[in-house]
């Protein structure tokens, strides 16, 4: 066993898998290894801030560096990581004859998703989430569903209180089983076919406007006005997400940073907006809370669609 949150201890334990020292790896969480290596780069970097530009070198060189090593690991391993929820906006109400709002769609969970980078949730043979439940007499259970599995007959159950016998071991059986593999050809195509853009007549003007006016409105839908309060908010808010408060400083900024800072800054709102729907009147320090966000890593570089996400308990 070791007490470690250092990526390079990860890579050596696994090199032990390599060497036949050890059979099994388990990694307790990844999500923490993995909140190590981007603070070490702001610190090496002096990065007060994760850019655009950041995560574009943060992510594929996590990938680099563990991603691969775990596909081609000989051996098995385990890990855990932090879990979250993915959000989406419901539409609008609207009234057909005005075009008035009539009520204004909420947050709702909309499914789960791992607190790693990349494809880093996706390269193992079989993904579950866990979560705490209640049974049909009220009894506290522990609810594991498998969002995936090599195995066919595994995939999408929900198990109650699960156990090896239940939900692993069909899996390696499935696994260690003798299975025909017949010829595997290589590409015929290096070009994926994959569209290239052209963004020549994009007016950055306006999608850095369009950010900044996005930012209001969702102020406005919170309710957040002129009061002491009020401000205090928006402005820990501006701090955490473009690194200033000054308004003047923001309006200087280029356009695809104001664009970056502006869709986090977005991110927070919206889950601030949870936050303060599932509180039911619970005590807690709104400043406090912005001061400790920590935004997800920009994967729409990597292909995917990053989304606001809540901690899950």
């Amino acid at each position: 066993m070791k007490d470690t949150v250092s990526l390079m201890d990860v890579q050596e334990a696994i090199g032990l898998l390599a060497s036949g020292d050890i059979s099994v790896l388990f990694v307790d969480s990844l999500t923490k290894v993995y909140t190590n290596f981007v603070n070490e780069y702001k610190k090496k970097n002096n990065v007060t801030f994760m850019k655009m530009l950041d995560w574009a070198k943060v992510i594929p060189s996590w990938q680099e560096k563990l991603n691969d090593l775990i596909v081609h690991a000989k051996g098995n391993i385990l890990f855990t990581g932090r879990g979250g929820f993915t959000y989406e906006k419901e539409k609008d109400e609207i009234d057909e004859r005005t075009g008035q709002v009539l009520k204004k769609g909420a947050m709702v969970k909309t499914g789960t998703k791992t607190k790693l980078p990349g494809e880093t949730p996706h390269e193992p043979d079989m993904v579950c989430w866990m979560e705490a439940g209640r049974d049909s007499d009220d009894k506290a259970i522990n609810q594991m569903e498998i969002v995936k599995s090599r195995f066919p007959a595994l995939h999408g159950k929900i198990i109650s209180n699960p156990t090896y016998e239940n939900s692993l071991k069909p899996l390696v059986d499935y696994m260690t089983s003798e299975m025909e593999i017949g010829d595997v050809s290589g590409a015929t195509h290096e070009d994926s076919g994959a569209p290239q853009e052209d963004y020549s007549g994009y007016d950055r003007r306006d999608a850095k406007t369009i950010v900044l006016e996005k930012i209001s409105g969702k102020f406005e839908l919170l309710g957040l006005g002129t009061s002491k309060e009020d401000k205090a908010i928006k402005t820990a808010m501006y701090q955490q997400t473009f690194g200033t408060v000054s308004k003047t400083e923001i309006e200087k900024m280029r356009s695809e940073d104001v664009q970056h800072h502006g869709e986090r800054m977005l991110e927070l709102i919206d889950e601030f907006t949870v936050k303060i729907k599932d509180s039911n009147g619970e005590q807690w320090n709104p400043l406090d809370w912005i001061s400790s966000w920590v935004p997800e890593p920009n994967e729409e570089l990597f292909g995917e669609e990053t989304r606001a996400t809540g901690d899950k308990p």
